[in-house]
């Protein structure tokens, strides 16, 4: 009888030994799964910030090619409109949209481009969601905090021209910015 309760304890032991592993190896294949979902989304973020960096390229290239395009065009706009008014280019400008007259600091840049990139990153985000099937009210959060980073963005923007651009212009005699000023605050709403 006493060898039987032995062999009855043995058996517990035995059986919750083998318990133990198996939680033990479940365990290290949730790590391991983890690991491996942490490193998908190193990847993920790698392959974003290289379809950022060629997206960039690709828009400095085309602001090279308007550019070179808009100084040509310029110089025979300038001349007309130097004709016609005898001011020159001042004619056509009402303001300093189109090429600012005091470059951003690269600080600032810095900052406006890393709100950027954010922005983007979210937008992705989304694109992952849609391809996941995730619920709509999921997605339309996101859409929302887009929209929101967004518009914020914008003001950082509007403000800048405000303090820079406009101000500027008032100082040099051209009032007709102020009408600028309130149809692009109109826009970002």
């Amino acid at each position: 009888m006493e060898k039987n309760i032995i062999a009855e304890k043995a058996a517990v032991k035995e059986a919750e030994a083998e318990k133990t592993a198996a939680k033990e190896t479940e365990a290290e294949k949730a790590a391991v799964k983890e690991t491996e979902a942490e490193k998908a989304a190193v990847k993920e973020t790698e392959a974003e910030k290289a379809t950022v960096k060629e997206a960039e390229a690709e828009k400095t290239a085309a602001k090279e090619a308007e550019a070179k395009k808009t100084a040509a065009k310029g110089k025979e706009t300038e001349k007309e409109a130097e004709k016609v008014t005898g001011m020159g280019s001042r004619a056509e400008e009402t303001c300093c949209c189109h090429q600012k007259a005091v470059p951003r600091q690269e600080k600032e840049v810095k900052q406006l481009k890393n709100r950027l990139n954010r922005i983007m990153g979210q937008l992705n985000g989304i694109g992952r969601m849609l391809e996941e099937n995730r619920y709509c009210g999921d997605i339309l959060t996101q859409v929302a905090a887009v929209e929101s980073a967004l518009q914020s963005f914008g003001y950082l923007i509007l403000q800048e021209h405000m303090k820079s651009c406009v101000v500027d212009e008032i100082r040099n005699g051209n009032t007709a910015i102020v009408e600028e000023a309130v149809e692009l605050m109109k826009k970002l709403k």
